[in-house]
């Protein structure tokens, strides 16, 4: 038996049409995915429902990556820009993992 675990993460703009042709491609060959939704598609209300939609559909995971957190997104949620996660203070973690977690 072989398991296979197909990780995308999605970007807002012209990529995330490649996106939704490589998950397509998955679900076609009867392959489930695990969606990465890193901060800066969490801006975007649009994708955020279209990948919500899709894993309702066909079972995929969702999950948050937290890729990008230097940019405009973390400093909101954090109140300043790191770019490693692990940076952060315990409570600002839990803090920003809540906050990436209502935001979807």
């Amino acid at each position: 038996m072989m398991l296979v675990n197909i990780l995308h993460r999605p970007e807002p703009g012209e990529r995330f049409q490649l996106f939704l042709m490589e998950q397509e491609m998955c679900h076609n060959l009867g392959l489930k995915t695990t969606i990465l939704v890193t901060p800066m598609v969490l801006q975007d209300p649009q994708l955020c429902h279209q990948i919500a939609e899709s894993c309702a559909k066909h079972g995929d995971e969702i999950g948050l990556s937290f890729h990008g957190l230097n940019r405009a997104y973390g400093r909101e949620a954090a109140g300043y820009g790191m770019d490693a996660f692990w940076l952060y203070s315990k409570a600002d973690k839990l803090r920003i993992a809540q906050q990436m977690g209502d935001d979807f």
